[in-house]
């Protein structure tokens, strides 16, 4: 071996030239009403209006709420969320998009009502 090997193997020890690092993580933006069960609630009812009596919108609403918990709140990734709920990893994309643009659609709502008020 030559003397550069030995030194780097005297450096690095029994590590094998691994390096023990911490996951990365991409800081995500949550629109503020994820954070307000009563705005969820909202949602839910507003999305899925006959939720009492129909069984197929309880089960959507049910995915719906555990995938906006999973990610918004816990942290989770969208793969992760996948494996969790056993969910297809487009159909999880799908829901979290979903939630997204709604949390868009209600911040225009009230951006043209401000607007209103102005003028």
């Amino acid at each position: 071996m030559s003397k550069r090997t030995n030194i780097l193997k005297r450096a690095v020890g029994d590590a094998g030239g691994y390096q023990i690092v911490k996951a990365r993580r991409q800081e995500r933006k949550n629109p503020d009403w994820v954070n307000s069960d009563a705005k969820i609630k909202g949602f839910i009812t507003r999305a899925f209006p006959n939720l009492d009596t129909d069984s197929y919108q309880a089960e959507v609403a049910g995915r719906l709420v555990r995938v906006l918990y999973l990610y918004f709140r816990i942290g989770y990734t969208n793969t992760q969320i996948a494996e969790e709920t056993g969910l297809k990893l487009v159909k999880v994309d799908s829901i979290i998009r979903r939630i997204r643009n709604f949390g868009l659609k209600v911040r225009r709502r009230r951006k043209t009502a401000v607007k209103k008020e102005a003028s």
